[in-house]
């Protein structure tokens, strides 16, 4: 859990995950490991980022990635493990993007995260 303060480390963070969003080819990996089905939760809180509309981004679907939004190729290892969501921008500007993926529009963020419950012990 990030608090309000904590948001200016957040956003630098993400900016330097950013120049690791261009789409690029990931690494093989070999086998099948698991079996997945639901995304792993990464943060409950969206990350807001400026997009460039000239560069295809790798939105992480399976939530396995260690760029967090960002696909490496994870996914890869785990069997029924959706792939990256390769999205372009409409427009420069500001975006909110779904960290929980539990989004209803990805790669953008629409308050599901509001619903997730912690887990029980």
């Amino acid at each position: 859990m990030h608090w309000p303060w904590q948001r200016r480390a957040r956003q630098l963070a993400a900016s330097q995950r950013l120049a690791n969003a261009v789409v690029q080819e990931p690494a093989a990996t070999e086998g099948h490991e698991a079996r997945m089905s639901v995304p792993r939760v990464v943060c409950i809180w969206p990350d807001v980022l400026a997009l460039d509309p000239t560069q295809r981004y790798a939105w992480c679907r399976c939530g396995l990635s260690a760029n967090g939004l960002w696909c490496d190729g994870s996914h890869r290892a785990v069997e029924s493990s959706p792939g990256p969501l390769i999205f372009s921008p409409k427009r420069a500007q500001h975006y909110w993007l779904c960290t929980c993926k539990q989004t209803r529009t990805p790669p953008y963020c629409d308050a599901s995260h509001h619903r997730l419950r912690p887990p029980s012990r």
